[in-house]
């Protein structure tokens, strides 16, 4: 353009200096300039490039006119080679008029120009021989690169199986946008070439699916194919451009699933009792699939088994494991690298409890009282039975449930009483097994031995000296359990005083009334209900000064005298000091003390004539079989009077009354003195006594009169 002012003005001088003689000479054949312009500079192919240009009148001076005609614009390769390359493009339209010297060829589009640099040239056509023609080239080269293009890549599903065939196309578009690249002329050419389908192509592993040619009325190519192994595949879509375009490329991934299979399960029977066999047979379709199948039912795994992989393609597991109640059972094929998992319809199995006996056994046979029995009973049905046994006495549990561990339930017992026991066994049952009774056992427990020991608390004594005798009772092994009831003391076979309880296992007696010489003691054992009674003896020894145990005319009393079994054919008289033990003797001539003597013993004894027991310093026992001292036979008057060692009379028959008066003192047991159970043919009198004789809730039988503090009837 600015060329072209140039021009104007010097033509506008030359107007003026030449005058009307140059304005002629410009219609005689007018030499011209011609400029062409492109827009824009550099193009992608199919976009519509602008051409313009105009043409100068460059000989007029004055009066000049602008040139008509068009102009034709050419594209060759080369200005050197202009003439054996030059292609015609287009023509403008008619010039227009811009100034006297000056016309423009309005811009015109054209398309397409083949992708490469082009020189772009135009060629001014005068209308009439008025203007020379002219030419003139763009002011640079134009430049047509290929067009790029987006690819869009589809499959014919995301996830196939093994084998099952699967479509890739590729969709090939040129890329237009508002920018430097532009729209596609409609006139354009569509994308030809090919498109590679492959797998991981820049792996040194890749695959090649094929390569296809594009359709170019639709811009897709396809491919289909059945051998995509098992997994996820990565598929890359790469399109091979003809000239005009770029290429593109896509991806998509593509998952490869193992072949379906199916799994068909039956049950040899729909309702067994437990421990039955039943068997599960899963049939696998195809019958090519190999691995495993899993047997469950609603609680968890029940069994495994291989997958032949040969027609039938069956898999059977026999179980007798399978629990009371009703089982939901379904296989599951696990799959192999060709076959996919596969789980099975769902087969119903009612199992019944199963029904058990039960045995009774004991161990021993019988049993005394304390001693262990065990009982065993033995469950018997399919499997091995559990829960608990109760066993039982006639209608009484003995004890709490047991366990049933191994088939057996046991129970330990040594509580069972003296007598026969019925005894049973009722195991309860448990999920898979019904309740069942064992046979009754007539079970015998007798009453247990046992062995009494006799001990003294000293091995000798002397007459009148306090001796504690213990009886000890156990039990004599098996047996056991604590012995009850009493033991009674004896001496010579006759009683020592009442039967003693026993506390704990021990029964005590304390004697002073034991009369000299060597004394068998022994303790008896009653028993009790669920313990055999038993005996223990132990010898005493009673030290006397002198000691009689013969028949003899006279006793003279001195020291310590004991009569043991003798025979005295006289009186005895006591002097002061001196002691007397009269037992199991016979006195003919009776018994007297003089004031001061010391303590006197009458026990089982028969005195002929008078007792009469006065100033006695000691403690005066004439019979008392709770003191261990037996009952007399006195054939004569008793006496008591003035003593001050207290006294006890009990248990004896006086043929002739017995007086007590002016005692004192108790003796070393009971509270007071006592006069008890006696049968006294006379009278009874007591009185002036300190503490107040007693009966001990014993009283005496007597023929005559009661007086003074033995007088109630009671007494």
């Amino acid at each position: 353009m600015k060329r072209t002012s140039i021009v104007a003005a010097l033509m506008l001088m030359a107007s003026v200096l030449v005058g009307v003689a140059g304005m002629q000479r410009a219609w005689a054949g007018s030499s011209t300039s011609t400029n062409v312009f492109i827009d824009p500079g550099s193009s992608y192919y199919g976009r519509t490039v602008s051409l313009s240009g105009n043409v100068s009148n460059t000989s007029c001076i004055v009066n000049c006119q602008h040139p008509q005609g068009h102009i034709d614009y050419y594209r060759a390769t080369s200005a050197a080679d202009f003439e054996s390359t030059k292609v015609f493009l287009v023509s403008s339209g008619s010039l227009r008029f811009e100034s006297t010297t000056l016309a423009f060829a309005d811009p015109v589009n054209f398309c397409c120009l083949p992708v490469g640099t082009w020189l772009i040239k135009g060629f001014y056509v005068p209308s009439t021989t008025s203007w020379d023609p002219s030419s003139d080239e763009a002011s640079e080269l134009h430049t047509v690169s290929p067009r790029p293009t987006t690819m869009d890549l589809a499959q014919s599903s995301t996830s196939s199986s093994l084998g099952q065939s699967v479509t890739f196309t590729a969709t090939v578009t040129p890329f237009e946008d508002s920018g430097s690249v532009g729209p596609l002329d409609a006139s354009a050419a569509r994308p030809t070439g090919t498109v590679t389908f492959s797998e991981d192509p820049d792996a040194s592993t890749h695959i090649e699916y094929g390569t296809i040619n594009l359709t170019q009325s639709t811009g897709q190519a396809s491919v289909t194919t059945s051998s995509l192994s098992v997994g996820t595949h990565t598929i890359k879509a790469r399109y091979n451009p003809d000239s005009n375009y770029q290429g593109s490329h896509e991806s998509v991934s593509h998952t490869v699933n193992k072949s379906p299979t199916t799994s068909t399960l039956s049950a040899s029977a729909n309702s067994i009792t437990y421990g039955d066999s039943v068997t599960f047979t899963d049939t696998v379709a195809p019958s090519a699939a190999t691995g495993t199948v899993s047997f469950d039912d609603q609680f968890g795994l029940i069994a495994t088994g291989s997958v032949p992989g040969s027609s039938p393609n069956q898999t059977s597991r026999s179980l007798t494991s399978l629990s009371a109640g009703t089982h939901s059972v379904s296989a599951t094929y696990g799959g192999d690298s060709t076959y996919a998992v596969s789980t099975s319809n769902t087969v119903s199995v009612s199992v019944a409890p199963a029904n058990t006996t039960t045995a009774l056994s004991a161990s021993p046979d019988s049993t005394v009282f304390g001693q262990q029995v065990t009982f065993t009973a033995t469950v018997s049905g399919p499997g091995t039975p559990g829960g608990l046994v109760q066993f039982k006495d006639g209608g009484n549990n003995l004890s709490g449930l047991a366990t049933v561990s191994g088939g057996q339930a046991v129970l330990n017992i040594s509580t069972l009483t003296v007598g026969t026991h019925t005894i049973t066994a009722e195991y309860q049952g448990d999920g898979n097994h019904n309740g069942s009774t064992s046979d009754e056992i007539q079970y015998v427990v007798s009453k247990a031995d046992t062995a009494t020991v006799v001990t003294s608390s000293a091995p000798t004594s002397q007459v009148g000296q306090p001796v504690t005798f213990t009886g000890t009772v156990s039990v004599v092994p098996p047996g056991g359990g604590t012995p009850t009831g009493s033991v009674q003391f004896k001496s010579g076979g006759h009683d020592l005083g009442a039967p003693k309880p026993l506390s704990g296992n021990t029964a005590t007696l304390t004697l002073s009334t034991l009369g000299g010489g060597a004394q068998t003691i022994s303790a008896v054992y009653s028993g009790d209900d669920e313990h055999n009674g038993s005996t223990g003896t132990v010898t005493h020894a009673v030290t006397c000064d002198n000691l009689v145990s013969a028949s003899v005319n006279t006793v003279y009393v001195s020291g310590t005298t004991c009569l043991s079994n003798a025979n005295v054919r006289g009186k005895i008289v006591v002097p002061a000091g001196a002691t007397l033990s009269i037992v199991n003797s016979t006195v003919s001539g009776g018994v007297s003390t003089a004031r001061g003597a010391g303590p006197i013993t009458i026990c089982g004894s028969h005195v002929v004539g008078r007792v009469r027991l006065t100033g006695a310093a000691g403690f005066l026992l004439v019979g008392d079989t709770d003191e261990g001292c037996a009952a007399n036979r006195i054939d004569g008057s008793v006496t008591l009077a003035s003593n001050t060692g207290g006294f006890e009379v009990g248990f004896n028959r006086i043929s002739n009354g017995l007086t007590v008066k002016g005692n004192i003192g108790a003796g070393p047991e009971p509270a007071s003195p006592e006069i008890e159970a006696n049968t006294i043919i006379g009278v009874l009198a007591c009185s002036g006594d300190s503490p107040v004789v007693s009966d001990n809730n014993r009283p005496n039988s007597v023929s005559s009169k009661r007086a003074g503090e033995c007088a109630p009837p009671s007494f």
